[in-house]
């Protein structure tokens, strides 16, 4: 299934939850990644990240509260960094 990150800015005194995020953006548990989770990008401005399902992105464009995206989400691979000897 693919996916498309989101960001979002959080108020709380906590990080939130995914049950958070479910109430707040009317999501379903299953709209989430649960391997990637809820990560704070930027903590100065408690910006956090997520990944959705990309056909619950669709239905949040034009969102009225802070969630922004979709942005792509390209696979990263590690580098081979061998050391010459």
């Amino acid at each position: 299934m693919n996916r498309v990150l989101y960001s979002f800015n959080w108020k709380g005194e906590e990080p939130p939850s995914i049950q958070d995020l479910e109430q707040r953006f009317n999501l379903k548990k299953e709209d989430l990644d649960p391997e990637f989770g809820i990560v704070l990008i930027d903590p100065e401005k408690l910006l956090y990240s997520v990944l959705l399902n990309q056909e619950v992105a669709a239905k949040l464009q034009g969102y009225e509260g802070n969630l922004r995206g979709p942005y792509s989400n390209p696979r990263i691979e590690p580098m081979d960094l061998q050391e010459d000897e």
